[in-house]
């Protein structure tokens, strides 16, 4: 057994390099890290998300010329560099008037980037909910409300985005004050009127226990519901609160039985801030609890589309993630093969605040092939905190937030999801080379079940063989058109030859199976 490990060690650092998932992609402005000052002194990131051709988008707010806060959005080239097509340096501000955030943003079919948040003006003193709409260039949508910009009176803050099929746009928070909130629902038609087809007007509260109830996720399911999620306090105690609604805006009665589901963790306080839904309308939020030592960490709740626990799900349905010194997911996304990704904010004992992430296996055990023991975390200064996480079509994982150092400043991150030879080939190796001249990639690589395939013509018939190092073929089959994967989880653990032939051209790649 000693000997084998040792030929599969040697065969591997003889032949290739794997980038471990979890890393930072140094593709990404060569340290996989960029931070970016909007204004002069103060500027955060508080929401990221990928455009269709790989921009990156971060929206949050800075410190303006006059002395208050505005809306920031900053757009970023696949390669991290500041997109200087777009507000002439990557860089776009919004002014509302008053002291203005933005909190959240997404991005609708056309490209157009819609930004959401809150507004505060002290003479005269006054509340108000905001939002706007950007074009690709990064001026203002002069089609969406006044001027590409949407503004009314509302006591309480609008904290999450999303974009319906039809360019509808959902936006959720909580109404009211501390101790006495509800969530807090509003939809607006693609010109930011509000749309009467949703609640009364095209507003939308709802109560838990009367008490507190804080809305900080919004998400829309495949089928047009939507689902609004945050904290409530329940028997004097904060826990995870999620609900349901029809596309009309009325509690939907199948989920939880009236629409609404609360969800202690353990025994200690806990608060949702964010909502992921799977393929298979199962849902997933993330946010933290407070530990036994007092310390807030990653918790994450798996529910089956009606609202119960899934218990497929680290056996009730509930997952804690523990980092040192404590932790606050604040964001969770699902990869395409159903691993999910927890981001957020990692306090070290040493109060030196990091990025950080997690990521799980579907039955919610963390995922070893990915950073340290399933968790990573990353230091750009002092004081970092990650906000807000979204997935790359190509897997990489964005977390944008904030950035502390002499200034305040908008902090982004890419971290690899899988190990990939591609990244990092040997080119005194033959194999590999031809890999590389017809951009073949393989990935996870040690695989456990599935191994991806990233580089095929597509239009063109291909097959693979897998065979073992003495030659013999134990796997053989066509790529089916569209799909390039490889199911290897009925291999034993070893080292195997994998064989894909197209267009007369043969590649020979070898791969670990865990």
């Amino acid at each position: 057994m000693k000997s084998f490990l040792l030929f599969v060690i040697t065969l591997f650092c003889a032949t290739t390099i794997f980038c471990q998932a979890g890393k930072l992609d140094n593709s990404f402005s060569t340290d996989g890290k960029v931070t970016t000052l909007v204004g002069s002194t103060l500027a955060t990131g508080q929401s990221v998300a990928i455009q269709s051709d790989g921009k990156i988008v971060v929206a949050g707010y800075y410190s303006s010329t006059h002395n208050y806060n505005d809306i920031a959005v900053v757009r970023y080239n696949k390669d991290g560099s500041l997109d200087n097509s777009f507000a002439g340096n990557g860089k776009a501000g919004v002014d509302f008037g008053g002291d203005d955030y933005g909190i959240s943003t997404a991005i609708q079919s056309n490209g157009y980037i819609v930004v959401v948040g809150y507004s505060y003006t002290y003479s005269p003193a006054g509340n108000y909910f905001i939002a706007t709409r950007l074009t690709t260039s990064g001026t203002l949508d002069q089609s969406f409300g006044s001027g590409g910009k949407v503004k009314f009176s509302f006591r309480g803050q609008m904290k999450s985005v999303a974009i319906q099929t039809d360019g509808k746009i959902v936006v959720a928070g909580d109404s009211g004050i501390a101790n006495s909130k509800d969530f807090a629902l509003f939809r607006f038609n693609y010109n930011g009127t509000l749309d009467n087809s949703f609640g009364i007007g095209g507003e939308v509260f709802t109560a838990f226990s009367g008490i507190d109830d804080e809305g900080d996720a919004v998400a829309v399911q495949s089928n047009g519901q939507i689902l609004a999620g945050g904290s409530t306090v329940r028997n004097g105690e904060k826990c995870f609160a999620i609900a349901r609604y029809n596309s009309n805006g009325l509690l939907d009665a199948s989920f939880g039985g009236d629409g609404r589901v609360t969800t202690s963790i353990g025994n200690t306080a806990a608060n949702a801030l964010a909502i992921a839904v799977q393929s298979d309308g199962k849902i997933f939020q993330a946010g933290q609890y407070i530990d036994s030592k007092g310390y807030a960490q990653f918790a994450a709740v798996k529910y089956n589309s009606n609202g119960t626990l899934d218990n497929s799900f680290a056996g009730n349905g509930k997952v804690a993630v523990l980092f040192n010194g404590g932790g606050d997911a604040t964001s969770v996304n699902i990869q395409t093969d159903g691993k999910i990704v927890l981001a957020g904010i990692n306090t070290a004992s040493n109060n030196i605040n990091y990025f950080a992430l997690a990521r799980l296996n579907k039955n919610g055990t963390l995922d070893n092939t990915f950073g340290s023991g399933g968790k990573t975390t990353t230091n750009f200064d002092n004081n970092d905190y990650g906000i807000s996480a979204a997935i790359q079509p190509d897997g990489k994982i964005v977390v944008a937030g904030l950035s502390i150092s002499d200034k305040y400043r908008i902090a982004v991150a890419r971290y690899l999801s899988s190990g990939s030879a591609s990244n990092a080939i040997n080119e005194n190796n033959e194999d590999a080379v031809k890999a590389k001249l017809l951009t073949i990639k393989i990935y996870p690589n040690p695989v456990a079940d599935v191994l991806y395939v990233e580089g095929l013509n597509t239009s063109s018939s291909s097959m693979f063989s897998i065979s073992n190092l003495s030659g013999v073929i134990l796997q053989q089959a066509n790529f089916t058109p569209g799909n390039q994967s490889i199911v290897v989880n009925m291999l034993k653990s070893g080292v195997y030859n994998l064989t894909i032939e197209q267009n007369f051209k043969t590649v020979n790649l070898k791969f670990i199976k865990r």
